[in-house]
């Protein structure tokens, strides 16, 4: 499958397809919950992305993990002191921080 260039597999690991867009499972529950709360969406994305392919994205992740890297962010909430909760979705599960 030929993916767009802005799709990351961060976001877009596991997709969900409607008429016309792409999404991953985090996305879609990170636009559950801000209908819920009324809250912020932010995406995390490294500046290098992450392969398309499973096994390429679990192989960087490894390799991430051995290194103990801390791949460089392309954005940054600016305004952190701002938030009284953050909520962090993943592709796994969502994690509640107070």
């Amino acid at each position: 499958m030929d993916f767009d260039e802005n799709i990351d597999a961060v976001t877009f690991a596991s997709m969900n397809m409607d008429e016309s867009n792409v999404s991953g499972n985090a996305q879609l529950l990170a636009e559950m919950a801000q209908k819920v709360t009324g809250g912020d969406v932010f995406f995390i994305e490294t500046v290098e992305k992450y392969p398309a392919e499973y096994r390429g994205t679990t192989d960087q992740a490894k390799t991430e993990q051995n290194d103990d890297a801390r791949p460089e962010l392309s954005s940054h909430v600016e305004n952190m002191d701002a938030y009284d909760v953050i909520s962090l979705i993943y592709t796994d599960g969502i994690i509640g921080l107070n």
